[in-house]
């Protein structure tokens, strides 16, 4: 039997790298991948910019670690499993694997307590999303043109030239541009949350929960929608008196 593969550090890789990195990882059982990196891969998996190469062979690795899980037997194979991913924080467990997990917790032959203690645990967390780049990949190619210019330029900028000038001051000659706001982003997440508050009971949601239903809800449309953003628009809903937040609980100012 093979041995587990070593925790490797995959989120916040260069897309390339992950390309040549993950095929053999997604071949193998979920016996012989450490639980952080079974997480990392489903979270992927559900990740709109997921390279294209990869499609397909995540979507199978999802499909796989599903019927393993199923066909682990009840017992002591179950609750060592359970032990396995106790140390995890749930902002590293996808709603995919939270789904899963519980379909499994459920079943009437398995001692199911534990696993639901620890779903519960997982759900006081938003999910992080898997992100691209966070770490730079030190690759160089040649590029003889640059090198040409660098000669001729022995290798500085020329002082005095037309680059770098402007007209706005400072040392560094450059003026920052302002943020682009995405108004239809947040008029969509407004809507969002008025139309879950809404439904909501008199006592209104929980924050967790309610970032991550929202983020859940609008993944088909904005993939990448972090909970930052949600709690920005909660706020100016706030100011504007169309939500009021209680004791972490947020709710329609009519529920109170």
């Amino acid at each position: 039997m093979s041995r587990r593969v070593p925790v490797q550090d995959l989120r916040g890789s260069d897309p390339t790298l992950l390309e040549v990195q993950l095929p053999d990882m997604l071949r193998r059982p979920l016996s012989q991948l450490a639980p952080i990196n079974v997480l990392d891969l489903v979270e992927l998996a559900n990740t709109e910019a997921r390279p294209r190469s990869l499609a397909r062979p995540l979507d199978h690795f999802v499909q796989a670690i599903a019927r393993q899980m199923a066909d682990i037997p009840a017992g002591q194979p179950w609750d060592e499993l359970v032990a396995e991913f106790e140390s995890i924080e749930g902002s590293r467990v996808p709603l995919q694997f939270r789904t899963i997990w519980k379909a499994e917790a459920e079943r009437r032959e398995r001692s199911g307590e534990p696993a639901l203690q620890l779903l519960e645990r997982w759900d006081e967390q938003v999910p992080e999303p898997f992100e691209f780049n966070a770490r730079k990949a030190h690759v160089q190619r040649s590029d003889p043109t640059a090198r040409k210019r660098k000669t001729e330029t022995g290798g500085r900028s020329r002082p005095g030239g037309s680059r770098g000038r402007s007209s706005g001051g400072g040392s560094s000659g450059k003026t920052r541009a302002a943020p682009v706001v995405d108004t239809e982003r947040q008029a969509y997440i407004q809507d969002l949350v008025l139309e879950k508050l809404a439904r909501a009971s008199e006592n209104g949601l929980g924050e967790q929960v309610l970032i991550a239903g929202l983020r859940h809800q609008a993944k088909a449309k904005y993939p990448d929608l972090l909970a930052t953003e949600v709690t920005a628009v909660l706020r100016a809903l706030k100011d504007h008196g169309r939500v009021r937040n209680s004791a972490g609980r947020w709710s329609l100012p009519t529920r109170f």
